[in-house]
């Protein structure tokens, strides 16, 4: 399938070891588990910022050994992205109208 500007071409694996870092770095402030009351992950109304953000929590947040661990052979868990619809998007710093 072609990726065109507006897809998350082939960075995942990148992304995937940022939420590694963030997590290692930053984690001893945070819950070890995800938690809708403490987490609130927020992109733009663009399709790639959400799987930006999904790639990062889910190296962020492995549920593995957790109490929210679902599948053994699946170390991922569903955390909500929130957006607002573009044309009300106050996140977004760029103006581009070709996404």
């Amino acid at each position: 399938m072609p990726c065109n500007k507006s897809t998350l071409q082939n960075g995942k694996r990148e992304l995937f070891n940022i939420g590694t870092w963030l997590r290692k770095r930053y984690g001893k402030f945070l819950a070890p588990n995800y938690s809708p009351d403490l987490v609130h992950a927020q992109a733009t109304g663009v399709p790639r910022t959400h799987m930006t953000m999904q790639t990062v929590l889910a190296a962020f947040f492995p549920p593995k050994g957790t109490d929210m661990e679902w599948n053994s052979r699946f170390n991922w868990q569903p955390i909500p992205v929130f957006s607002q619809e573009l044309s009300q998007d106050t996140v977004r710093i760029l103006d581009n109208r070709n996404d």
